[in-house]
């Protein structure tokens, strides 16, 4: 890696634009799927403590 690309004018800040955008674009996907899987399981475990009161 020569690191000549970030001589190029904009070029820095380019990558530094593609990163974010990627980072935020990555993120918002995380943290659904996260919340998805706690859910799915705070339903499973609520469904299966009603099935032993029952």
């Amino acid at each position: 890696m020569t690191g000549d690309h970030t001589l190029a004018p904009g070029g820095d800040q380019r990558s530094r634009l593609f990163t974010i955008q990627q980072t935020s674009s990555v993120l918002p996907t995380t943290l659904a799927v996260t919340n998805n899987d706690r859910l799915r399981s705070e339903m499973n475990f609520n469904r299966r403590s009603v099935g032993v009161w029952l």
